[in-house]
């Protein structure tokens, strides 16, 4: 699925019959598989296309068409000439498509192509575009640049989608939603892949990293953007909210690690491009982003942002560029600000110290998740957001150096402080024990916001896993959530049980698999019963994420209620005798495989089999993983190598490697078929990496050793960083439990 390719799927108007389209896909450096060129970001050029195609063919490309005529049978297509671009951002298409339209309030011609009486599936997707084009051409205070812009679902698509200029490609999943079928996660994730990749047309499109080392560039800017784009779409989403969960805690997870890389990362070889394309480039670098226009003002880093884009229209720059245009606008140094927090690997964690006069200490140092100190000792010039209790309005400090006092502070009070206000900045924090027991308290009486919630519940397990806080004291924190009812906080609370959980109880007959179910009975039955079953009239957005994450978890800790209604639920689903709502397909799918065994599991591949949305493909492949038959766990595997499409290998994989009866089996599959699968996906593909990650999700040193070894003398070319990563992430593992296994087993004992 890179250079110019074939894509293979089903007749939508006649299911056994094949079609083909031809697709390109040249990010990182695949265009030179296509075609002769200087296949390097700051070597720009202008191109025009012609294809020769049959007659009942579309052919697409970036720009539009100018002059079509008959060719010996065929017809000849000549496309305008692009405006000066990368050669990564040329692409076309020859397909038999149908399109939705429209025009956007700025005059540019809008559609979006699907394969043939499937159009409709677009309609969101096109009602989004329409509204984001203007939105940043407004933001960015400059029009975009093409006369047009197409969308187009691709069914064999190995990324999520893909920027390019005028035409932009996209997976099915990320492009196409049923209105009968689709559900609220799957609308979010339209809405803000459509928004990141139109973001793309400003942010890498016409300005363009000068080379891969300024990746974050575009993909951290194009994260960032995109949630602007859709919080002002869709206000009751509460996507800053969210931010802090999927993305800010994403990118310290992995920051974290030895294994980590800065930002501005040395690209030498473009056998290491694609491996950069990760949580760092893409979500650390949209937290720093965040976290500057937090500082300034997100009018002031606008400002900014605008004299940028002007300054670099049509051609290329660095980081240290747009750092030059911030502290123009904003009268501060940001490049001295800023510098550490791209060039340098990993982020801090603040410890308070109380002194006796009640003034606060805060020293910093590298936050490792192996505990160990890097002996660097690297700093950060840190904004620190400070937030009161009974105040509406945080302020900022700033520590420059190691250590420093921070005023309007007292320890001495009995009102709590809350560090990283919003959870806007790239650290954690350790509090003194007295600012800790005052959070905890103020946790239980909903006096902090969402973000701040939730982000003392990830400092806290952040700091237990690094050996810097008892597992027994973050449980505790743990424990006062036993009132929440928001949703990114709820995806937060189920995130801590199920990696305690997989870590602490991975065996399901003992007793701390039984105390982790009476945690997770205690932390969500309360919500699980109020959002309940059914959909009520006019209820918002979250709400169904919400139903969906609570049941879901329940449903993975198997609370035998929940389990009970979701299997019912499914056999009237199946039967025909009622219907069952997207939004808990996938949770009631993973009850049915589980209770119901090879019943249930012969009925998801039933529904696989039977439908033509990719959405509800994804939810079976991930549900069939569910079953507890060894065997048909092991059938599943060599089902999805001969019959699963290529791109959605790695989905399958994933859900075994999930399943505690099939984490060794996955790690088998994974090992007998590396070099196949490296042959067939290309060396670094993320597909592979995605599933390097998953078959490795060990906690023994036995089993770091293991992969070791086996990875030692195989072909990892374009993989080594992911490698390296999850060697050191077992390690974290295996130590944790070797550490905390007794302490934990006292503590969820008494649960």
């Amino acid at each position: 699925m890179m250079g110019f390719y074939r894509s293979e799927y089903k007749d939508p108007l006649d299911s056994s019959k094949k079609k083909f389209m031809a697709v390109t896909q040249f990010e990182p450096t695949d265009a030179r598989m296509a075609f002769p060129c200087f296949d390097e970001p700051n070597i720009k050029a202008t191109f025009s296309v012609t294809m020769n195609a049959p007659e009942s063919y579309t052919c697409l490309s970036n720009m539009p068409i100018i002059k079509e005529e008959a060719a010996e049978g065929k017809k000849k297509v000549v496309f305008d000439k692009t405006p000066i671009m990368s050669t990564y951002l040329l692409a076309f298409v020859v397909a038999e498509l149908d399109f939705i339209k429209g025009e956007t309030k700025d005059g540019v011609e809008f559609r979006v192509y699907t394969e043939k009486g499937r159009s409709e599936l677009g309609q969101f997707a096109l009602d989004c575009g329409m509204k984001v084009l203007p939105f940043f051409a407004n933001f960015f205070a400059i029009a975009y640049p093409l006369p047009k812009m197409d969308m187009i679902a691709i069914p064999d698509f190995a990324a999520g989608a893909m920027e390019n200029w005028g035409l932009v490609t996209y997976r099915e999943t990320a492009l196409l939603l049923d209105p009968n079928q689709s559900s609220a996660q799957a609308k979010a994730r339209v809405a803000e892949v459509v928004a990141h990749e139109l973001a793309h047309q400003w942010f890498g499109n016409l300005v363009t990293m000068d080379w891969w080392t300024h990746l974050w560039l575009n993909e951290g800017f194009a994260t960032w953007a995109a949630d602007l784009a859709v919080d002002t779409l869709f206000p009751e989403w509460k996507v800053w909210v969210q931010f802090v969960f999927t993305t800010l805690s994403q990118a310290l997870h992995l920051d974290a690690l030895h294994s980590s890389h800065a930002i501005e990362v040395e690209i030498n070889d473009a056998t290491e491009v694609n491996e950069i394309f990760d949580a760092i480039s893409y979500l650390k670098g949209a937290s720093v982003i965040r976290m500057l226009a937090n500082y300034l003002t997100v009018d002031v880093f606008k400002q900014g942002l605008i004299t940028y884009l002007k300054e670099f229209s049509y051609s290329n720059a660095a980081t240290g560029d747009l750092w030059q245009h911030l502290e123009t606008a904003s009268g501060k140094p940001i490049k001295d600000l800023m510098s550490n927090w791209t060039k340098q690997v990993g982020y801090p964690v603040l410890e308070i110290s109380d002194l006796e006069n009640g003034e606060v200490q805060v020293s910093q140092g590298r936050f490792l998740s192996n505990g160990t100190e890097d002996a660097s000792k690297p700093t950060w010039i840190v904004p620190i957001g400070v937030l009161n209790a009974g105040s509406s309005e945080s302020y900022y400090e700033l520590l420059d150096g190691t250590s420093g006092l921070l005023s309007g502070v007292n320890t001495n009070s009995s009102e709590w402080t809350k560090l990283n206000a919003y959870q806007s900045g790239i650290f954690r924090v350790k509090y003194s024990d007295s600012m800790a027991s005052k959070l905890i308290t103020a946790i239980g009486k909903s006096e902090l916001g969402p973000e701040d919630r939730l982000s003392l519940l990830s400092d806290n397990f952040a700091l237990a896993r690094a050996s810097r806080l008892s597992t027994a004291k973050a449980l505790e924190v743990l424990k006062a959530f036993n009132q929440e009812t928001e949703y990114t906080c709820i995806l937060s609370i189920c995130a801590c049980l199920t990696e305690l959980s997989r870590l602490f109880a991975q065996k399901t007959d003992s007793e701390e698999y039984r105390g982790f179910k009476r945690l997770a009975e205690q932390l969500l039955g309360p919500i699980g019963k109020a959002v309940g079953w059914d959909a009520k009239p006019g209820e918002s957005h979250i709400q169904s994420l919400l139903r969906s994450q609570v049941i879901g978890s329940l449903i993975e800790f198997e609370h035998d209620e929940t389990m009970t209604e979701a299997v019912a639920r499914f056999k009237s689903f199946v039967s025909g005798e009622a219907e069952l709502i997207p939004d808990l397909r996938l949770p009631c799918y993973f009850a049915a495989v589980e209770v119901l065994g090879k019943e249930g599991y012969d009925a998801v591949m039933k529904i696989y089999k039977e439908s033509d949305l990719n959405e509800e493909m994804v939810r079976c492949m991930r549900a069939l993983g569910a079953i507890p038959d060894v065997t048909v766990l092991e059938e599943t595997l060599q089902w999805a190598l001969a019959e699963v499409k290529a791109q959605d290998i790695f989905i399958v994989v994933n859900s075994v490697a999930k399943n505690r009866r099939g984490k060794d089996l996955a790690w088998e599959f994974l090992q007998k078929e590396w070099e196949n699968l490296v042959e067939r996906f290309g060396k670094g593909s993320h597909l592979n990496t995605r599933m390097m990650t998953s078959c490795t999700e060990f906690s023994s040193e036995e089993k770091a050793v293991e992969v070791e070894k086996f990875f030692a003398s195989a072909t990892i070319v374009g993989a080594t960083r992911t490698l390296e990563q999850c060697l050191e992430s077992i390690r974290i593992r295996a130590s944790w439990f070797q550490r905390d296994a007794e302490e934990v087993h006292a503590w969820i004992s008494t649960v």
